[in-house]
This record gives C-alpha cells, structure tokens and sequence, in this order.
C-alpha cells in the first residue's frame, strides 16, 4: 500500500474513532480502506474514476457480494482523498449507483 495512502487512512480512523469511540464503523472503514489501498497503490490525491473501476472489477472478480462492493465504495466516498473537506467527490453519486454490480 502506498505510504501516503495508509497515512491517510490512519488519520481518518483515528478522526473516526474520536467522534464515534462506541461505533465499529472505523474499524469496518479501515478494512475497506487498507483493500483498497492494495488493489490500488497510489497516494489519494492521484486515485481517478479508472483506479476505482479496476478496484471494483478485482472485488467482483474475487467474488465479493455487489453489496459488499457498494459499501466499500460508500467508504471511499467519505473518505478525504487529500485533506479534510476534499474527497472522492466523484464516488459521492456512485456508491448507491447499482451499474457497478
């Protein structure tokens, strides 16, 4: 996994598990993340459209539920991809789009 990635991922748990301590969403959030962050070894800021079609394609290929695929993509979207406030903005609309499955 790439380095920037999986510091960013350790951020975004810790910010998690600091607003929500009694919830398993950080840890369900950090696996999804770290899956991705193998398919895909980039830093967040150079992730496109394609990177995430691939990821998908693998998961559906490893064969992942589409509503397991989905959920992971719902992850990425709230994921800030370089800094708070900047995400996947393009995953936003595409994580509940059923094309993907």
């Amino acid at each position: 996994m790439n380095q920037e990635f999986a510091q960013a991922v350790q951020r975004f748990i810790q910010h998690i598990r600091q607003r929500y301590p009694t919830s398993s969403t950080a840890t369900h959030y950090q696996s999804d993340l770290e899956q991705f962050g193998r398919v895909v070894d980039k830093a967040p800021r150079m992730v496109t459209r394609a990177d995430v079609s691939h990821f998908v394609t693998v998961q559906l290929a490893q064969g992942l539920s589409a509503a397991t695929v989905n959920r992971r993509l719902a992850t990425l979207s709230s994921f800030p991809s370089t800094s708070p406030g900047h995400r996947f903005e393009f995953l936003a609309d595409e994580a509940n789009d059923d094309h993907w499955a």
